[in-house]
């Protein structure tokens, strides 16, 4: 691979585009590719027309390839087939993907086509155009402290690849999302924006993570008690009380 010629497509598909969080993650990841010599491009659900997906399957039928829909999905879809690896960004929502992305996950049906063959253990669609690997990757955030909320968002690109390693490289999964934003922190979570630039780096050249990487980046930002109690704290709602340290931390644990 020459990375000069490494092109990222990024899909941020977070309702607060460019201020929200998700940006924050996805712009220290690029910047991190692009020392490297990649190129990317990130487009911006909140900014685009993508309509509901008809399962009409007249992508299949009527005219392979091409959806009913004419809005910006198709143009989405080029700069996808034109890119080496598109990076699914989102917040998570309900333990999933926002609603956003989703649609646009779920207008790529035109890249498969409608036949059943067997891959492995399971069947599935055939690519429209095998002669371009789409490999993707996710960056997600929460506002929960612990990585386990992740689990539905990552099962579903791991069954959409198929169990195939070069079709879905992996996650960079950021709980404690709020931090992110707030000018204070900036200075304590350096390392994490380092690791963050370095994981962009890794993606760009040998399209993965190191597990050094991969190790600083499941590190909690600050410490799950702290966050709990600062999260509480900053929630002012009439006419209701957060709950006690005992409460929130449970009886067993020691406020921080």
């Amino acid at each position: 691979m020459t990375d000069t010629s490494f092109r990222i497509l990024a899909l941020n598909g977070s309702p607060r585009g460019r201020n929200s969080n998700t940006d924050i993650l996805l712009k220290t990841l690029l910047e991190g590719a692009a020392t490297q010599g990649a190129s990317s491009e990130t487009l911006y659900a909140v900014d685009m027309e993508i309509r509901d997906c008809l399962g009409c399957f007249a992508c299949w039928n009527k005219t392979p390839g091409i959806c009913v829909h004419k809005d910006d999905m198709p143009r989405v879809l080029e700069k996808m087939l034109a890119s080496d690896l598109t990076i699914w960004a989102t917040p998570l929502y309900h333990y999933g993907m926002t609603a956003r992305l989703k649609r646009i996950l779920e207008r790529t049906l035109p890249l498969a086509k409608p036949w059943f063959v067997r891959k492995g253990e399971h069947y599935t669609h055939p690519p429209r155009y095998p002669e371009h690997t789409t490999r993707n990757f996710l960056l997600s955030n929460c506002g929960f402290p612990e990585r386990h909320h992740f689990d539905a968002l990552v099962r579903e690109f791991e069954l959409l690849a198929n169990g195939d390693d070069e079709r879905f490289l992996g996650s960079l999964l950021c709980t404690t999302g709020e931090l992110l934003h707030v000018p204070e922190m900036r200075q304590t979570l350096s390392w994490y924006f380092d690791a963050v630039r370095t994981a962009g780096a890794e993606i760009a050249t040998s399209l993965n993570l190191s597990q050094e990487t991969v190790e600083i980046l499941r590190r909690p930002l600050i410490p799950v008690e702290s966050f709990v109690l600062m999260g509480n704290a900053h929630w002012n709602v009439p006419g209701e009380t957060p709950p006690s340290v005992e409460e929130a931390l449970g009886p067993d644990r020691n406020r921080p």
